[in-house]
């Protein structure tokens, strides 16, 4: 054999490879877990809630009043009950008694498709005392338990009706987000209580007194109006001097001349609450905290909101915060009404100035405003109760009417039925829910995804319920294109463990930039289905990884790569993987089905399957994923093509026979274009607890199609796997 020229000896020596075995872990990896037994889900539990007209609950509802149909199939109804309010009543008599029977693992588990219930605090019409009284009332009231399944949220109502927490169960948040419902500009008091503090509205008189004897006249101007009233307010504290009463009475002037603007506003601004709460889901349930509501007046318009909250599945229920003292409706509506009965006497009055006579001329339009402003709880009254809830006023315990709305809002009825079709191969089910009679409104889950129960709950994240809908579509979106690649490892209690990597380029997400701020955002999530050859799901899973980095590092995002990568545990066989890839930001979407082979378990000496390795974390994933290791997880690198400046590393992991005495070799041969280039051999360290023995070692770079060759041997056993790459030639060399 000839000895090798100078030269290749050179390039022999830049292409040797330098071994670095991970660190063993300290402690065992875990070997208690079991096989996952899957029994299906041999009924759906669906909760009703079924309401009448006027939005009350219906409570004498028979199972033939109701109709389940899915996927446009009748379904046979097996059991109905009236659930919530009586719940433990009702679960103590249909309590079944213990028998003998199958185990609780090989009973099929119910599916429960649970009621949405949304809980809204609405802040409307308040001023700066009844401010302070509604946060003492909403922090009074936050303390007790929710129902289970239900998520509460703030807003404040005005021409708009603005969220100031995003619906959630965590009470912190709320009482967090009740502090800051009024951090904006408060009300002037003096305008927010005229209606109460003045009795007429200011007008100018003349009063001429004639000297009959002495022929002369004395014309003086008297202005009246805007006194302050000591019926209402027996303690105010307000300024009387004459230019204060002639302010206050050109407000009351005001307020009457702009009642029916005023009423509209307030008629609009309720309207704006129903429209944008019937967009949500569920059941809404409105806590309308408000001083008083002022009308129009419409009975007609009135009655079609409600009719509109109530086709929307919303219930109203009013609280006014203001208690009980000397300030009273009935005392303003005194004031109002004497008002109008002094603009009637004053009719007798030849010789009133114009302005009393136009104030005579309006007595109509005055009476009208004292009798709608002169109750302002009444038209809170009317929207709740026609809504099916209740009007809570004149008191300061607000706990106990509190509590009857979380008893209501548990109220419902579960019926279950049992699909005669049921395949869990993650597609949506249409569920329609039909009553013979017309008189009801019926509220419940439109549908469900067809999967297998998951430890921890079957709740879905917004996200997943997005990515499921996606790979449910025919044709699948395409707006962008993402790598995918399976990994495969060592064997546990019957099943291969796997790695599914999954890499898109950064530029193709899209990025939010704040110039002012310096800062970007991208947000990315994964959604993914593992089926069997039959098509239903065995595993399933999910990220969402929102990002946030300087703008100036922009170009570094785009130029590099976001990778999951996914450990399973699955079975030999033939499964495909249906994934969906959401850009959020930009409201992009793809998804993709990959076809992937688990093959059975090696008997004796193996090795993984070798990959490139894009990066290492730091973790706190347990040693049961294959990719992790003393707290750090490799993150592999899924695109073949490798810039020339660039040093990555090879990952793979060798799993000794441990039925053989001899010390494990390994032996590392680099290609370029199908030439053998350099070789390596070394002894194996000693096998971590677990018997794998985890490695990493430097990739080679020559321009070209590069493959790096992993033998494994122990006695006469052995094993192989290999990882190629694409270098590229550099565009300039130095000789």
């Amino acid at each position: 054999m000839k000895k090798p020229t100078r030269s290749y000896a050179a390039a022999f020596s830049m292409c040797a490879l330098a071994f670095v075995p991970l660190p063993v872990a300290s402690q065992p990896l875990s070997q208690d877990s079991q096989a996952v037994i899957r029994t299906g889900v041999a009924e759906v539990l669906l909760e009703v809630v079924v309401r009448d007209r006027r939005g009350r609950i219906v409570r004498n509802l028979k199972p033939e009043d109701l109709e389940i149909y899915e996927n446009g199939v009748k379904q046979d109804i097996r059991a109905f009950r009236l659930a919530g309010t009586d719940r433990r009543r009702t679960d103590r008599m249909e309590a079944p008694a213990p028998a003998a029977g199958p185990s609780p693992a090989q009973k099929a588990r119910p599916m429960p498709l649970r009621a949405v219930n949304l809980l809204c605090l609405v802040f409307h019409n308040l001023d700066p005392v009844n401010r302070t009284r509604a946060l003492r009332m909403a922090e009074s009231v936050l303390k007790e338990d929710l129902p289970p399944n239900t998520l509460a949220a703030v807003f404040t109502l005005d021409d708009y009706l603005t969220p100031v927490s995003p619906f959630t169960d965590q009470k912190q948040d709320l009482l967090a987000a009740v502090q800051q419902a009024f951090s904006g500009r408060a009300l002037d008091f003096e305008q927010a209580s005229v209606a109460v503090l003045t009795a007429n509205p200011t007008m100018f008189a003349v009063d001429v007194l004639v000297n009959m004897a002495a022929q002369s006249a004395v014309v003086t101007d008297r202005v009246i109006g805007g006194e302050v009233s000591k019926l209402v307010v027996p303690r105010a504290e307000v300024s009387m001097s004459a230019s204060a009463n002639t302010t206050r009475g050109f407000r009351a002037r005001d307020r009457v001349d702009m009642a029916h603007v005023t009423g509209s506003r307030a008629f609009d601004q309720i309207d704006t609450m129903v429209s944008q709460l019937a967009q949500l889901p569920g059941r809404k349930s409105v806590m309308l905290i408000s001083g008083g509501l002022l009308t129009t007046g419409d009975p007609d318009a009135f009655g079609k909101l409600m009719a509109r909250a109530n086709a929307a599945n919303m219930t109203v229920y009013s609280f006014d915060p203001t208690e009980l003292d000397e300030t009273t409706d009935t005392q303003a509506a005194k004031i109002a009404l004497a008002q109008v009965a002094e603009v009637s006497r004053s009719q007798t009055n030849l010789n009133a100035s114009l302005q009393e006579r136009r104030q005579q001329s309006r007595q109509n339009d005055a009476l009208e405003v004292a009798v709608r402003s002169s109750d302002l709880r009444a038209a809170l009254r009317e929207l709740a109760e026609g809504t099916g809830g209740f009007l809570v006023a004149n008191t300061s315990e607000f706990n106990k009417p509190f509590r009857r709305i979380l008893e209501e809002m548990e109220a419902r009825y579960e019926v279950a039925y049992r699909p005669a079709d049921l395949k869990l191969d993650g597609r949506l089910r249409t569920i329609e829910v039909k009553t013979s009679r017309k008189d009801l409104v019926v509220e419940s889950r439109t549908g469900y995804f067809a999967l297998p129960a998951k430890p921890g709950g079957d709740a879905l994240a917004p996200h997943e319920v997005v990515g499921l809908a996606l790979l449910g579509k025919d044709p699948r979106p395409a707006d962008f294109d993402f790598q995918s690649s399976l990994f495969t490892f060592g064997t546990e209690h019957g099943r291969r463990q796997v790695a599914l990597a999954f890499e898109l380029p950064g530029k193709e997400l899209t990025t939010a930039q704040d110039a002012a701020r310096g800062s970007a955002k991208a947000h990315v999530a994964l959604v993914g289905l593992v089926k069997d050859g039959a098509g239903e799901v065995v595993e399933r899973f999910s990220i969402d990884s929102p990002y946030e980095f300087a703008l100036n590092n922009l170009p570094a995002m785009q130029a590099s790569r976001i990778t999951h990568a996914q450990s399973l545990s699955l079975p030999p066989g033939h499964y495909t993987v249906e994934t969906a890839l959401l850009d959020r930001a930009g409201g992009r979407a793809s998804a993709k089905a990959l076809e992937i082979e688990v093959p059975p378990p090696p008997a004796g000496l193996a090795v993984s399957t070798p990959m490139l390795v894009q990066r290492v974390e730091e973790t706190a994933a347990g040693n049961g994923d294959p990719l992790s290791y003393q707290g750090r997880r490799v993150v592999p690198l899924v695109t073949p093509a490798l810039d020339n400046v660039s040093q990555p590393h090879v990952y793979f992991v060798v799993y000794p026979d441990k039925g053989r005495p001899e010390k494990p070799q390994l032996l590392v041969e680099f290609f370029v274009n199908g030439q053998r280039l350099a070789a390596q051999s070394a002894e194996l360290p000693p096998a971590d607890p677990s018997g794998a023995v985890p490695m990493m070692v430097s990739a080679a770079m020559r321009p070209g199609l590069c493959e790096l060759r992993i033998t494994a041997t122990q006695g006469e056993a052995k094993a192989t796997g290999s990882v190629r790459y694409v270098v590229p030639q550099m565009k300039a060399q130095t000789q």
